[in-house]
């Protein structure tokens, strides 16, 4: 749910993507979880092919999926 938040109203790529500044431990402190169930969720949607994750970025490629999903 927080992703797709963050995409909303976000500058979208020529492509639909969102490049999101931030990091596994912001987002695993903003919802008072573990920074590793964040990963494993960044995983599971990475695999979806929804996402891709760098170092302090995370690129959202599929924002509507991300949103119907939440």
């Amino acid at each position: 749910k927080q992703l797709a938040g963050m995409c909303e109203g976000a500058p979208r790529g020529t492509d639909g993507e969102v490049r999101l500044k931030t990091t596994q431990a912001d987002l695993a402190s903003g919802l008072a979880v573990t920074r590793e169930s964040v990963n494993k969720e960044l995983h599971n949607f990475a695999r979806r092919g929804w996402l891709r994750t760098s170092r302090g970025v995370i690129t959202v490629l599929d924002p509507e999926a991300l949103r119907r999903y939440a």
